[in-house]
């Protein structure tokens, strides 16, 4: 659990990676309060406050005298391929507003802490490891529109966490004061709604629209940096460009 942050929050993370990993099941039940509070080491009120956020964001619903009900557990994703592999296509991120646009960034709060199993992974790391975590805001015209958290490897950057609150372009950043330079990287896109903690984090109501970026960047072919960036959708859009060598190309 995070330690940075409140415990029913921490708990309510745990529950849910728990449901998403399908250790309660759709339509099963969550075990009653006095075993969660045992299993998460945690206090009856903590235990409420993690449920109404799973509520909320209509995870589980709360039946009086029977529990808590799972809606929703692990989903299977298939990618949808639009074009085939003979194709090349751009991918670029644009604004939905009109007239000129101004992006800035808030200074990056950084700390130190375990590497969770997706970030281990994609840094291929062992689970547990220490990583630097990035946290930060960027705006459009005063306006919040994405929150960001990096994961970067202490070796390749070490006391970063001397420069808290004073790193705004993470990858200029790195380029300037470690000669580390952002070579290529991976993106996965994905499409999301607010739940009650993104709805704080970027002003929107929960069930808002979000699009998702989890990026993996490389330096000669080896991770240096995973990051996780939540944007309003209502303010960011996707335009891809194709360009296919035959028409026969497309599925």
């Amino acid at each position: 659990m995070d330690k940075n942050a409140p415990k029913y929050v921490s708990v309510y993370n745990a529950i849910k990676a728990d449901i998403l990993s399908s250790k309660y099941p759709t339509d099963s039940f969550l075990p009653p309060e006095n075993e969660l509070m045992e299993i998460y080491g945690v206090s009856r009120t903590t235990i409420r406050n993690a449920v109404n956020l799973l509520r909320d964001e209509h995870i589980v619903e709360v039946h009086q005298g029977r529990g808590t009900k799972v809606l929703q557990a692990a989903k299977s994703i298939t990618p949808y391929k639009f074009l085939s592999v003979k194709n090349q296509a751009s991918v670029t991120t644009q604004f939905r507003l009109e007239g000129d646009c101004s992006v800035s960034a808030q200074g990056a709060v950084i700390d130190m802490i375990p590497a969770e199993l997706k970030v281990a992974r994609a840094l291929n790391i062992e689970n547990g490891s220490d990583v630097y975590r990035l946290q930060r805001v960027k705006m459009v015209n005063d306006t919040i529109f994405a929150y960001v958290v990096s994961y970067v490897l202490p070796e390749i950057a070490p006391g970063l966490e001397q420069h808290n609150g004073e790193i705004y372009f993470l990858y200029r950043f790195l380029k300037e004061t470690y000669d580390i330079n952002f070579e290529n990287g991976k993106d996965i896109i994905s499409a999301g709604i607010a739940g009650f903690m993104e709805s704080r984090l970027l002003n929107v109501n929960p069930g808002a629209p979000l699009l998702i970026f989890n990026r993996t960047t490389y330096q000669r072919g080896i991770p240096f940096e995973y990051s996780e960036s939540i944007n309003r959708g209502d303010l960011l859009e996707l335009v891809v460009d194709s360009f296919a060598s035959s028409p026969n190309s497309y599925y």
